[in-house]
């Protein structure tokens, strides 16, 4: 969701597959196209808010 009002992309639900296992290669692809979709919007920021895998969780909250 692209909340204009602070500028800010917020990923609101993400789920992976249980048996993904290159973790850190999806979450290098993930920031890139969030980037660019972040600026798209016209959003200066991307947070998150629920995500079911805490590996990819901790990967995109430490590059955020």
């Amino acid at each position: 969701k692209a909340v204009r009002q602070t500028r800010t992309l917020v990923i609101r639900n993400f789920v992976s597959e249980p048996f993904l296992r290159e973790k850190e290669f999806l979450v290098e692809a993930l920031l890139a196209e969030l980037r660019h979709f972040a600026a798209f919007n016209q959003c200066e920021r991307v947070t998150t808010e629920k995500l079911h895998d805490n590996t990819i969780h901790r990967l995109l909250r430490a590059a955020l």
